[in-house]
């Protein structure tokens, strides 16, 4: 009986995963099913795929990043940063719905065939569900229904039915 319950919450997260990409919630739609998959599974986007492209829309990050880089005295052009934490906004999208809590770094660089200053940005978190906040008090009904399922998902990880999920995703971005 409890193996039956367990395969029929599965194929529940599978399908809720299915709806998210019908939302157009892409990458949590992905994370979801490697979640729902079973133990050990990482996530990896590299520089021009969906994933990496939100990343680098997300102007208040790039931003950021930048801003940091800035304040670098570096009269080589060539400087490898600290890992440093970034909160993405929970309201911005996939993105936000998907990863909150991140861990960043970034190598700054001269790129040898164009010339151009450039940084290449590694974003790393894990997709769990460490956080349970009221979803009635989350101002909106997207946002109320989201948390609702990541307060679900946060009992069920609990009960070893949802894995963690390691993620890392690289962007490249020109600095102007």
């Amino acid at each position: 009986m409890y193996d039956l319950l367990n395969n029929l919450k599965d194929r529940l997260w599978k399908l809720g995963a299915e709806i998210l990409e019908l939302g157009g919630y892409y990458l949590s739609a992905q994370l979801l099913r490697l979640a729902a998959s079973g133990a050990n599974n990482e996530y990896y986007a590299l520089d021009g795929s969906y994933t990496a492209d939100l990343i680098e829309s997300d102007s208040k990050f790039i931003n950021a990043v930048k801003e940091d880089y800035a304040n670098v005295n570096n009269e080589f052009g060539y400087y490898v940063s600290d890992t440093k934490g970034y909160t993405f906004d929970l309201s911005g999208g996939d993105l936000g719905a998907a990863l909150h809590n991140v861990s960043y770094r970034y190598i700054g660089f001269n790129d040898a065939i164009t010339g151009e200053h450039k940084l290449f940005i590694t974003v790393e978190d894990t997709f769990d569900f460490t956080e349970f906040k009221n979803p009635f008090t989350q101002g909106n009904l997207k946002s109320a229904f989201l948390w609702a399922m990541n307060d679900i998902a946060y009992i069920d990880s609990k009960w070893g039915l949802l894995d963690p999920v390691s993620v890392e995703i690289v962007v490249v971005v020109p600095i102007r």
